[in-house]
């Protein structure tokens, strides 16, 4: 799961490289668990927020999702 998740949100899609590879170390401490697509959904989600988190941006409400 976290490899595909490492290809499918690799550092070269983000717009900034460095939230690229911020991305990608968080995958190491918080891999994805789940089976369902609605588990995953929740992952992205919850991972997008500790990016924002870093940033002092504002978190998504993941229930939206």
């Amino acid at each position: 799961n976290t490899l595909v998740i490492s290809y499918l949100f690799s550092a070269q899609y983000y717009p900034c490289k460095i939230c690229g590879m911020h991305f990608l170390n968080q995958l190491k401490y918080n891999p994805f668990k789940g089976y369902t697509k609605a588990s995953f959904m929740q992952y992205i989600c919850f991972m997008h927020n500790l990016i924002n988190k870093s940033l002092k941006k504002d978190a998504y409400d993941c229930s939206n999702v």
